[in-house]
């Protein structure tokens, strides 16, 4: 990537189990120029996989820390009614934001 080009930073929740009383969401960065809304659905790297993710929030203060890029911006976006839900659900079940979220998702 050109040092000349300006990142953004997005929190994105991994739509596959985690370890119970982990984080939830990691933050990325992708190229200023792209949009992404929060909701939408992303494809990025975790560990030695490429997984479905959900962008939690965007417009992330950049990381004293080293970020992974985002792989794959789709075209699906989660409605703010869907987000919420899958909030509820997650907090109600007692499971991760991401693995919820992946029933709107699949």
């Amino acid at each position: 990537m050109n040092k000349s080009t300006a990142l953004q930073y997005v929190q994105v929740a991994p739509c596959i189990p985690l370890k119970f009383g982990g984080h939830e969401s990691y933050t990325y960065h992708i190229d200023q120029k792209e949009e992404v809304p929060e909701g939408t659905v992303v494809r990025i790297s975790f560990g030695r996989r490429n997984v479905t993710g959900v962008v939690l929030k965007n417009g992330i203060r950049k990381p004293r820390y080293p970020t992974k890029a985002i792989s794959k911006i789709t075209t699906a976006i989660l409605s703010k009614h869907q987000m919420q839900f899958g909030q509820w659900i997650a907090e109600h079940a007692h499971g991760g934001i991401g693995y919820t979220l992946r029933l709107f998702v699949l």
